[in-house]
């Protein structure tokens, strides 16, 4: 094979690679987007709110370490803000070789002006699939009552805590 020829194989593979991940990025954000309006929730694919910073402080993970939140579903109840999220967490934050990718929530209780804090951060169960995490989730959340949200107290249903989630 020559040299000229290689290339191009490399070039073909790689390029069939960024196809796939692009196509199955755009299944899920669908997914998540179908869900949201089902719920009457919001989506963004960002994190609009800082809410990285937040799982930095919760989790007490370095200003250094790359943390990152994406797929946000967000809404505001009667008197709580509720985000559901995906959190990448480096390898050597996770405890392994490989990044730590999952699903969590958040309850925050409404307050004028202030900075706002995660007064409780939930986890999905990661042996679901990715869009029943966020389900799971929607469902954690949405029985977790605003004024409990301000408790150290997790609901039953709550995963024991697993290896790299705070």
């Amino acid at each position: 094979m020559t040299p000229i020829e290689m290339l191009i194989l490399v070039l073909a593979i790689t390029l069939a690679g960024g196809g796939w991940h692009y196509l199955l990025r755009q299944q899920r954000r669908e997914a998540l987007m179908k869900l949201a309006r089902q719920l009457k929730m919001n989506y963004v694919p960002v994190d609009r709110f800082e809410l990285a910073q937040r799982m930095r402080d919760h989790c007490h993970i370095a200003e250094s370490e790359p943390v990152r939140v994406l797929d946000v579903i967000y809404g505001l109840g009667e008197n709580c803000y509720r985000y559901i999220f995906t959190v990448y967490l480096p390898a050597d934050q996770a405890g392994g070789h490989h990044p730590l990718q999952y699903v969590a929530g958040v309850i925050e209780p409404k307050e004028a002006g202030g900075t706002r804090c995660a007064s409780r951060v939930l986890t999905a169960r990661l042996t679901e699939d990715f869009v029943g995490q966020y389900r799971a989730m929607v469902e954690l959340i949405g029985r977790s009552a605003p004024a409990d949200a301000a408790t150290d107290a997790a609901p039953a249903v709550l995963n024991e805590p697993q290896s790299g989630i705070c």
